[in-house]
């Protein structure tokens, strides 16, 4: 599904047609993830409003919203009716493991002071997908942020906190990895927060790197943008760094930095590119089989400031492909904040390919409204000769202009 926003409802989501059905609006906020919670071979949704976050059961004929679940967050019961502060839901993601389904939630109150405090509540289901009473895990030891995203695989789920201070260092950031024990799997446990100082990752821990910006996560593999990394005198150039968890021993490979210094990498490192401010795990695209990561950057093209690029490097192998709106194949011209690959989607064609999705959520039509813009790929290797489809806007309607088409994703 793509996500857009309107003139009257930010962040609906419009299903893209992949099964012969026609196309379909999900009225929901926010951020969505998805897994086969009930084991009945349909896929279920989380979806985080920014105030609250739901569960939606999934069958044959679609997400059923009539009965969603609305997630009881025990924090609600501290904001106080008429106040200042509210409670905001970060993001929330949903995992399968061990024969249980779980929904985590990071959530944080948006004022300042103790009661800042964010935390991750764990929501486990029982067979008909109705969610108990939540674990609830407090990151007393953080400071709270709007920068709090989610991603899951296996057992494990990854909480990245750019804002976080390492070693004295302001939004350094970091990754926090909880993991089910093998004897409690309902059970989340803290293992260890991966930052720029943690053995084996490249870099060292700065002030303003916002490492845990941006995460995905799928198999085992994990990938970490640090949009803020300032690389020689290019401030928030951007960086990207890739390994592998081993959640049974809570341990972990680092693979190399990838950066627009990179050699193979088209471009250089320049301040505000902001290098990896997306990313997303992929399969296929550079090689058979392959594990890839798609990262976007808010690259100058040309002379067009915030134009975008996306670049897809495969996980270990200095493999590497860049795109722009100026690319051969690819629908559309570079301009001036168009914000190409502002987000970015995975739709598993095969067990080990992927078809890629590319959203600018800033391209312009006629005149200065940004109704965006989303392409797909041919679900194959990528190459000079791969076919870009672009997955055409909504048609606006007397009531209501749609814009900021692929502002997000959901699949």
């Amino acid at each position: 599904v793509v996500g857009l926003g309107d003139s009257h409802d930010w962040d609906r989501y419009r299903v893209i047609p992949g099964d012969g059905s026609a196309p379909d609006w999900l009225y929901l906020g926010g951020s969505m993830s998805n897994a086969d919670l009930n084991g009945d071979v349909c896929s279920d949704v989380v979806n985080a409003t920014g105030v609250s976050a739901r569960l939606l059961l999934g069958g044959p004929n679609g997400l059923d919203a009539a009965t969603a679940h609305t997630l009881t967050l025990p924090q609600s019961a501290d904001v106080e009716p008429g106040g200042t502060e509210g409670l905001i839901v970060a993001d929330a993601v949903a995992l399968r493991h061990d024969g249980i389904s779980q929904v985590a939630v990071a959530v944080y109150f948006d004022d300042e002071g103790p009661q800042g405090t964010p935390f991750l509540d764990v929501f486990t289901l029982d067979a008909t997908g109705v969610p108990g009473t939540p674990q609830v895990i407090s990151l007393n030891s953080t400071t709270a942020s709007e920068a709090i995203v989610l991603a899951a695989s296996g057992r494990t789920v990854a909480l990245g906190l750019a804002d976080l201070t390492v070693a004295g260092k302001v939004s350094a950031g970091g990754v926090m990895m909880f993991t089910a024990d093998r004897t409690r799997p309902a059970t989340l446990v803290h293992r260890t927060t991966l930052t720029q100082n943690s053995r084996g990752i490249p870099g060292t821990a700065e002030k303003g790197d916002w490492f845990g910006y941006a995460l995905s996560m799928r198999d085992g593999r994990l990938v970490i943008g640090a949009p803020g990394e300032s690389i020689g005198k290019a401030r928030s150039a951007g960086s990207v760094q890739p390994l592998r968890w081993y959640e049974d021993t809570a341990t972990w490979t680092a693979y190399r930095r990838i950066e627009q210094g990179t050699k193979g990498v088209v471009g250089t490192n320049e301040t505000n590119d902001w290098f990896g401010y997306t990313v997303a795990v992929t399969r296929g695209l550079t090689a058979a089989g392959s594990y890839d990561i798609a990262i976007g950057a808010r690259e100058k093209v040309g002379k067009a400031r915030d134009a975008g690029s996306v670049t897809v490097a495969n996980l270990t192998k200095a493999s590497y492909r860049t795109l722009t709106q100026n690319s051969r194949g690819v629908p559309g011209t570079a301009e001036k904040g168009d914000y190409f690959g502002t987000s970015l989607g995975v739709v598993r064609t095969s067990v080990t390919t992927d078809t890629l999705l590319i959203g600018a959520s800033g391209e312009r039509a006629t005149g200065v409204r940004e109704v965006g813009y989303v392409i797909r790929s041919n679900g194959r290797k990528l190459s000079s000769a791969t076919t870009w489809t672009s997955v055409p806007r909504p048609a606006p309607t007397a009531s209501v202009v749609y814009e900021g088409w692929g502002t997000t994703f959901a699949q």
